[in-house]
C-alpha cells in the first residue's frame, strides 16, 4: 500500500488533469485542496451541491463537516460506484477518496469533452465567418 502523501500527490494530479489548479496552491491546506477538487469535479459533471465551498483554513467543524455532507450527498446522487462517506473526506483518508477522485475526474474531463463536441458554428452577422460557441 503506498503511503499517505504519495496517494495525495495522485490524487493532486488527477485534480489538476481534471482542470482543477488550485490543487497546486502552496498556500491552500490538504482539506480545501481535496474538497475544493471534488466540488469542482462535481460541479464539472452538472452536478449541482447545496453548500457553496470557499476556502477557509478556519472555517467551523461544523462548516467543514456540510461541505464532506454535501460531497457524500451529490456523489450518491451521481450513483458513484464507489462509496464515500463525510468523515472519511473530513479525516483525509485517501485510500478512500483516491478511486472516487478517480471517477470523478474522468466524469469531468468526458463533460467537458461533450461540451465542446457539441459546439455550434453560428454565421458572424457581419461577414459571414463561421463562429464556434460552446453550448452550455
Amino acid at each position: 500500500m503506498e503511503g499517505n502523501e504519495e496517494l495525495f500527490q495522485k490524487i493532486v494530479e488527477l485534480l489538476v488533469v481534471a482542470g482543477y489548479t488550485r490543487a497546486r496552491s502552496q498556500s491552500l491546506c490538504p482539506f480545501d485542496k481535496l474538497t475544493g477538487g471534488l466540488v469542482w469535479c462535481i460541479n464539472g459533471c452538472d452536478v449541482d451541491l447545496d453548500i457553496d465551498h470557499f476556502y477557509d483554513d478556519n472555517a467551523a467543524p461544523e462548516y467543514k463537516q456540510k461541505v464532506c455532507e454535501a460531497i457524500e450527498k451529490a456523489l450518491h446522487v451521481m450513483e458513484c460506484p464507489y462509496p464515500l462517506q463525510a468523515h472519511q473526506v473530513q479525516r483525509l483518508d485517501y485510500s478512500a477518496v483516491y478511486h472516487v477522485v478517480q471517477w470523478l475526474a474522468k466524469c469531468a474531463v468526458s463533460d467537458q469533452v461533450s461540451r465542446l463536441a457539441s459546439a455550434k458554428k453560428i454565421d458572424h452577422p457581419i461577414d459571414g465567418k463561421v463562429e464556434v460557441r460552446h453550448e452550455v
